[in-house]
This record gives C-alpha cells, structure tokens and sequence, in this order.
C-alpha cells in the first residue's frame, strides 16, 4: 500500500506547493479553489488507500480518477 501511495502523492505536493506562491502574483489563481481542490486530493488519497486495502478495485478506481482529476485542477489554477 505504501509503494502505491507514493507512486501518486509526490508530483500532486509538488504541484499544490509549488503553485501555491504564484497566487500572490497572479491575478487569475484562486486560493480558495486550490485549498478546496487539494484537501479534495488529500481525502481520495485516504480513500484510495481504504478501497486497495479492502481489495475494492471498481471504488479504488473512480477513487482514484477523482483525485487525478484534482491534479489537473490544481497545476490549471496555478497557470
């Protein structure tokens, strides 16, 4: 289960954190989206792990694309 958190957490912190200080420069980033759409991240990571724990692979995929989908939503507010 570690192995396959850390194939997914990396790049998406690196993401959240590096975007994060373009806020105070750009005038198209919206914190609050960020802040939504990472603890949105955060909680499909909990879940992806429950569901790969409780072997529960049609969960564990949509789990999974949600918090994919976030990524995307996060480096898209940063740009």
């Amino acid at each position: 289960i570690v192995n396959n958190d850390l194939e997914n957490i990396p790049y998406a912190m690196i993401l959240a954190w590096g975007f994060f200080p373009w806020g105070y420069i750009s005038s198209n980033f919206s914190k609050m989206v960020h802040i939504i759409l990472f603890s949105l991240f955060v909680i499909m990571r909990f879940a992806h792990t429950i569901t790969y724990a409780c072997k529960l692979s049609t969960a564990r995929s949509v789990v999974w694309f949600i918090g994919f989908l976030c990524t995307f939503g996060i480096a898209i507010n940063g740009v």
